[in-house]
């Protein structure tokens, strides 16, 4: 069998979408719902590739055990800046990102076919506040220096309209990731 190309095969399609809910502590009642496309980014692309052949784009075979990368999606990030998401993006545009903009996330596959993910991070009323216009899903807390980094990877980002945060709040950001279609 000769060698195959990547324009012979078909594209993995990923299809996703972001849910945001934000819940008065006091009351425990939602105050604020948000439902918002997703952007899988160039470097989550990139990052699925190499998961996909055990090693980064430089070519060296990847360490699981000692990379960020194998570990999956661990984190959402929030950021307070709505520049637009760019295809070449692999950070939030906000300049960084500290410890209370980002929460670990948990992350499920789930739904009837087992091709879906769902990644539910949870800022408590001491993290994340501001006016919030960006998210994106993260390999770890730190951010990525490139678009290859072979430490740490963003997946994909998003922005929306200002969510105005404070500590009379919880924010609830949920994903869900739609991987092709699986086939009978």
């Amino acid at each position: 069998m000769g060698k195959i190309y990547n324009d012979q095969l078909p594209p993995v399609k990923l299809k996703g979408y972001l849910d945001i809910w934000m819940t008065d502590v006091e009351t425990g009642k939602v105050v604020e719902t948000r439902h918002v496309e997703n952007d899988i980014v160039d470097a989550g692309e990139i990052w699925i590739a190499e998961l996909l052949a055990g090693q980064y784009v430089g070519g060296s075979t990847m360490s699981y055990s000692a990379g960020e990368l194998g570990y999956g999606l661990q984190y959402v990030h929030v950021g307070t800046d709505a520049t637009a998401v760019s295809q070449n993006d692999y950070d939030l545009a906000t300049g960084s990102v500290s410890t209370n903009y980002y929460a670990a996330l948990a992350n499920d596959v789930s739904g009837t076919t087992n091709n879906v993910i769902i990644c539910t991070g949870t800022f408590t009323t001491s993290h994340g506040n501001g006016a919030l216009y960006e998210a994106g899903l993260f390999s770890s807390i730190t951010a990525p220096g490139s678009e290859t980094s072979e430490s740490y990877r963003m997946f994909n980002r998003t922005t929306f309209d200002a969510i105005n945060k404070d500590t009379s709040f919880q924010l609830t950001l949920q994903w869900t990731i739609t991987i092709g279609a699986l086939t009978a």
